[in-house]
Order: C-alpha cells, then sequence, then structure tokens
C-alpha cells in the first residue's frame, strides 16, 4: 500500500539505510532518476528511466506537462502517508519526553532551540542522522559535507559561512569530526557568529548502532577510535567562549547564553559520554513500529 507507481530521484545520496531497504523491498513500478551525469546510481535497484538533463528542466517541463487538476489519487495515497507521519510524530513527541540523557535527547533539546533565521552546519555521520529525527528547526538554511569518510572538512566550512555570510551559523558534530578538522579554528579571525556544538561521546559513536559492525572485536579500536583530547582546552586555545552540558536541565539552561549576541565565537560541549547512546536509540525505533 506504500510502495509508489513512479519514484523519481535527483540529487545526492540520501542518508536513511532504512529508508533505502524499504524502497529496495517495495518497489516502484517505475523509477526515473533525474541526472546529467551519463552513467546515474541505481540507489534502489529499481531504475528504469534515465532522464539526462538538470533536475530545473525536468520539472518546470514536468509541470508545464501535468493537467490543471490536481489532488490525491483515487486510492488516497497520499492521505495514508499524512496518516503514518500524523501518528509517527505524536509518538516521537511522547517518546522524546521519556527520553533519558542521551545524544537522542540532546539533539531534540538543541535543534528546535536554534536562533531563527540561522545557518544549521551538520557534521557527519552522527548529526545528521539525528537531526532527521528530530526534524524541522527554526534555522534559515541546513548544510552539511559528504565525503570519503563523512567528516572532512565540517569546521572549515562552517567556519567560512560564517564569515561571508555574517549571520549566526551553528555546527553540530561528533568529538571525532571535530578533531578531525581541529585547525579550522586557526582561522584569523574566526566570526563572532559561529557557534560550534561538539557531542563528546567517546568517539565514532554511530558505529556502535550500525548493524554488523556493532558485533565486530575491531569495533572500538578500528572504527569508534577514541581519542583523549581536552576539547575544553582547545577551544580555550582559540579563544572560544567555553559551554559544557552533561545533563538535560544543563544543556536547556546554557543554550540562551550559547546563541546570545557577542563578539566571540563560542563551543558547547555536550558530553554523553556515560549515556546509552545506541541502546536509547535501538529501542526509540522499536518504539516508534507501534505506531
Amino acid at each position: 500500500a506504500y510502495a509508489p507507481d513512479v519514484l523519481i530521484t535527483f540529487g545526492g545520496a540520501i542518508v536513511s539505510r532504512r529508508l533505502k531497504e524499504f524502497t529496495r523491498e517495495h518497489a516502484p513500478r517505475e523509477h526515473w532518476r533525474v541526472d546529467a551525469r551519463t552513467v546515474p546510481p541505481d540507489t534502489y535497484r529499481s531504475l528504469t528511466l534515465h532522464v539526462n538533463v538538470s533536475p530545473g528542466v525536468f520539472f518546470r517541463q514536468l509541470v508545464e506537462a501535468m493537467p490543471a487538476a490536481g489532488g490525491d489519487s483515487p486510492a488516497g495515497y497520499a492521505a495514508r502517508w499524512h496518516e503514518k507521519q500524523a501518528r509517527t510524530t505524536t509518538r516521537h513527541a511522547a517518546l522524546v519526553e521519556s527520553l533519558p540523557w542521551s545524544d537522542l535527547l540532546a539533539h531534540a533539546i538543541l535543534l528546535p532551540a536554534l536562533p531563527r533565521g540561522s545557518l544549521l552546519h551538520l557534521g557527519n555521520s552522527t548529526p545528521v542522522r539525528y537531526a532527521q529525527l528530530v526534524g524541522r528547526t527554526p534555522a534559515g538554511r541546513v548544510d552539511g559535507n559528504r565525503g570519503t569518510s563523512g567528516i572532512e572538512g565540517a569546521t572549515s566550512t562552517a567556519a567560512g559561512a560564517a564569515a561571508v555570510s555574517g549571520r549566526m551559523t551553528i555546527l553540530v558534530t561528533g568529538d571525532l569530526g571535530f578533531l578531525y578538522d581541529s585547525n579550522a579554528l586557526w582561522t584569523c579571525p574566526l566570526s563572532p557568529g559561529l557557534r560550534v556544538v561538539v557531542f563528546l561521546n567517546g568517539g565514532g559513536d554511530i558505529f556502535r548502532s550500525l548493524p554488523g559492525i556493532a558485533a565486530l572485536e575491531e569495533l572500538e579500536e578500528l572504527f569508534v577510535t577514541p581519542r583523549d583530547v581536552d576539547i575544553p582546552a582547545l577551544a580555550r586555545l582559540h579563544g572560544l567562549a567555553l559551554f559544557i552540558a552533561s545533563d538535560a536541565g544543563t544543556l536547556r539552561a546554557v543554550l540562551p547564553f550559547f546563541f546570545a549576541s557577542t563578539t566571540t565565537p563560542a563551543l558547547l560541549v555536550i558530553d554523553t559520554r556515560q549515556a546509552p547512546n545506541s541502546e536509547v536509540l535501538e529501542s526509540y525505533y522499536q518504539s516508534l513500529k507501534i505506531s
């Protein structure tokens, strides 16, 4: 009932593994890939048509060719999805209220509290995945880097965006991604509108919840790769105003001061090293299934 008749894809790869698996299992009758590349990716293993033009050209022509009458299909395809989304949104709100301190709860507190119209840069891989679950934010624009391993240059990109835009720019990153590109903080001068949020969760925490990888005996050494670096000291070295939160109450209390207009860039460390992050995430997914 939820499989599409026609799937139209364009742009970069999606992040959600679950959405990929769902679409592969419930394949569309037609899959059109709008892509100017000679060989487009067949992410969902159902490609039936390659439309070799830019997305802008394709959608302009599609709209012009569509009949004036609109609305849902007789079978109510869109209505079914909207109904499921409404139930899931209600269930999500209830689950967030009962969450223990964890990466998921911290993202659920942080992202809705962003200043309206600010620029949000999401590091990889943990922040972008949690942001998907939390949903919309007051941020005016959301960007993120996707590289070979997903963490290259995120801090540099955010620092550059803050300098050029003159607007408050918030980077949300994990500790490993932040350390990977910490030399970006030598940029002189850093924009006073730059805000860096570092999730101190003990390395590449996302790998602890990925099927297959999480069971490997080399998990901690080769995938999570925790690093014992004093991130608050690193912030002080570069002259950033420092904020630290290690529980939900403290995080809610410091956010207004962290986002307050100052003449100094700032860094917020959210310490979840003792939290059962992977267990909380898996429990969240299981609880959503009943919706």
